[in-house]
């Protein structure tokens, strides 16, 4: 179990962590990012409190972010439940890149995994299950 509890982030925010959290990973940033019901959201770890502390930010708040892998430093690929495509977010940049399922009625992403010798520049590749 994680907490994240911190009184600065407002009540809505709270709301979207509280709701599922899916995947959390721990990032080339030293920070950790959590694939949520309510978006992806970034937080980092206090150890001298022992304590989350959150981004008041969230990228894709209106998606249920199912998979989540980072697939270079501040660059992350998404799968979201609903959508025929997955996501490449920029962090730094707060964009989004949507790769679209050749199958558009494929709108459930279950699994997202690297394929085994991934490399972000040589073989930047994921497998994918709808």
């Amino acid at each position: 179990m994680i907490s994240i509890k911190d009184g600065n982030m407002t009540k809505i925010a709270e709301n979207k962590v509280a709701s599922a959290i899916y995947k959390v990973i721990r990032t080339t940033q030293d920070d950790y990012a959590l694939a949520c019901s309510g978006g992806l959201f970034f937080a980092s770890y206090d150890h001298k409190n022992k304590k989350f502390i959150k981004s008041p930010e969230f990228l894709l708040s209106d998606h249920l972010i199912t998979q989540l892998h980072e697939i270079s430093p501040n660059k992350f690929a998404v799968g979201c439940w609903g959508v025929p495509w997955v996501g490449i977010v920029d962090k730094l940049k707060r964009q989004l890149v949507k790769i679209e399922c050749p199958l558009g009625d494929e709108t459930q992403c279950t699994d997202l995994i690297r394929m085994p010798g991934f490399n972000s520049r040589s073989f930047p590749f994921l497998l994918l299950r709808n």
